[in-house]
């Protein structure tokens, strides 16, 4: 199957669920949304640091080493 078909057959059952999913955050109240940003941002942080400590330890991010070849 063409990479189109594929791309165009799960576009077709994902937009409905995309579709819920931004009413329902904008149904959400402001202090809601804060909430749920402030989160993201503090999983995204948590993320940057773990990554910025594997590479600190001469790590990748999937934990192999990643010495001189």
């Amino acid at each position: 199957m063409p990479g189109y078909r594929r791309a165009f057959r799960y576009a077709r059952r994902l937009y409905p669920l995309a579709l819920a999913a931004w009413r329902r955050w904008e149904r959400l109240p402001d202090h809601e949304k804060e909430r749920y940003r402030a989160l993201a941002a503090e999983a995204a942080a948590r993320g940057r640091a773990a990554a910025g400590e594997a590479v600190r330890r001469g790590r990748d991010l999937y934990g192999r080493s990643r010495g001189k070849r």
